[in-house]
């Protein structure tokens, strides 16, 4: 957690500064946009059930075509498991907290994206199994910290002057011991503020 906190506050810095030097090179008004998705996240593992995800956001411009992002994210899902003859559940929750750099493909109307994103996930899991009607916790793991790459191909389109619905697709690729592997696929929509 204490990777995280450091994190955040590299990314508050890295926005602020953007945010000035953008302000110093271009006739544009910069602009942050703050957001939240909701979608499915489909698991590559397939032992696994596919879950759901959470995501909140910030996006900064720093050109026309150019914005950082920042994000923070929720991710559960579930397999089942059996221990001794009785069925269990086990249940993972993922926390990523990522960084990235994005261009639009387009700069008005219809704003298709691209991106990469790159940061930590705090992974955790807990199983449980079901005997008798009374649930019994068997295992139980915490604060798994993996590094993570997340290509991302999304698309922002204006509602009003400051909404916004957002909608992406990011694979989420986790650093294993053995090299990178893919963790999941998220579909996500939702909707952003521009700030005035």
């Amino acid at each position: 957690m204490k990777k995280l906190l450091i994190l955040f506050i590299i990314t508050i810095a890295i926005l602020l500064t953007s945010k000035f030097a953008y302000a110093q090179t271009e006739n544009v008004k910069p602009a942050s946009r703050v957001g939240g998705t909701i979608g499915l996240q489909l698991l590559a593992d397939g032992g696994m059930d596919n879950g759901f995800g959470l995501n909140i956001f910030l996006h900064q411009t720093i050109s026309k075509r150019w914005f950082l992002s920042m994000n923070a994210g929720y991710h559960r899902h579930s397999w089942t498991m059996y221990s001794n003859g009785a069925k269990g559940e086990v249940i993972g929750n993922d926390i990523p907290f990522t960084l990235g750099i994005n261009i639009f493909l387009a700069t008005t109307g219809a704003r298709p994206y691209f991106g990469i994103e790159a940061g930590l996930l705090n992974k955790s899991a807990k199983g449980s199994v079901f005997d008798g009607g009374l649930e019994n916790t068997i295992a139980q793991s915490r604060g798994a910290d993996l590094i993570i790459f997340s290509p991302i191909f999304g698309f922002s389109v204006p509602l009003s002057k400051n909404i916004s619905l957002e909608g992406n697709v990011k694979f989420m690729v986790t650093g294993m011991s053995d090299g990178l592997g893919l963790r999941s696929t998220g579909i996500n929509i939702g909707a952003a503020y521009l700030i005035p």
